[in-house]
């Protein structure tokens, strides 16, 4: 940081109380940069481009449904297999199609609600399933999966 010279400003007897930085012999004071010791770490310079700084500050997974693994599927399967053996699938993509930009919201909720539901509900499953909805694109998955085998009602 270097401060503005005041001396043309201010008068001399008002500046020695502003400024702890005695005066050199010729009058004149010393910004801070010159009396800082050299031992101090200098900031390192940001890389030529800004570009290839910045290429992965914001990076998030590609956009589209973000496939399980074979134990987040586990996981899944019964889920929806029990909304599709009481009829749910309409109510249940339109609930989750309004919540999919919520989806890591929802999922730190669920990590909150995990002593209350692991008491009736597997841990280990659980946490698979809550891991799974914290990623980009799991709603989606979860709809297409949901609304692959459905059959409309009459």
């Amino acid at each position: 940081v270097k401060f503005l010279s005041f001396d043309k400003y201010f008068s001399s007897s008002l500046l020695s109380t502003l400024n702890p930085i005695p005066p050199t012999s010729s009058g004149r004071r010393l910004s801070v940069e010159s009396n800082a010791p050299s031992s101090y770490p200098r900031p390192t310079p940001m890389p030529s481009g800004l570009r290839s700084a910045l290429r992965h500050a914001f990076a998030v997974e590609p956009a589209g449904p973000a496939e399980p693994s074979p134990e987040e599927r586990a996981a899944l399967e019964p889920l929806i297999a029990e909304v599709r053996r009481r009829g749910m699938v309409g109510p249940a993509v339109l609930f989750l199609e309004s919540v999919s930009p919520l989806n890591n919201v929802g999922a730190q909720s669920l990590h909150f609600m995990q002593p209350f539901a692991t008491a009736v509900l597997d841990p280990v499953r659980y946490a698979v399933l809550v891991k799974y909805l914290e990623r980009r694109g799991s709603i989606a998955w979860v709809v297409e999966e949901l609304q692959r085998d459905a059959e409309p009602r009459k």
